[in-house]
């Protein structure tokens, strides 16, 4: 697979898969988000283990994440993880407001549990 997109609404966010990045960018607040994610669950996780990258990014530009989305994205980084776990070197942007301390601590408390990513919090106001 070399392209996967969902287009952003006024409740889910811009997902967007390429080769070896992925962007996550918006709002995440779906009203079902295991049928919002799951089928990009799937497919990220066959892509991750077909094309076995030797480097992945992944963006994640979210201004805010319901409760229910989060279990989610635990999901996600625990096979971007997986992905660097086998020898891929996986590099996670966090970008967050500098003045929202709820989203800043998301970032941390997703990418605790990861031993072989590295993640990285960008402080950036929207512009």
């Amino acid at each position: 697979m070399s392209h996967y997109q969902m287009q952003r609404s006024k409740l889910t966010p811009l997902v967007r898969l390429a080769a070896n990045r992925l962007v996550f960018e918006g709002d995440c607040y779906p009203e079902n988000p295991v049928a919002f994610f799951g089928p990009f669950l799937a497919t990220f996780e066959q892509h991750l283990e077909r094309a076995r990258p030797d480097e992945f990014v992944a963006d994640f530009r979210l201004r805010y994440v319901n409760s229910a989305s989060t279990v989610t994205l635990h999901r996600l980084f625990t096979l971007l993880d997986r992905a660097a776990e086998r020898g891929a070197r996986v590099h996670v942007n966090w970008v967050h407001d500098p003045d929202d301390d709820v989203n800043e601590e998301l970032g941390h408390d997703l990418g605790r549990d990861c031993r072989n990513v590295q993640v990285v919090h960008v402080a950036e106001a929207e512009a």
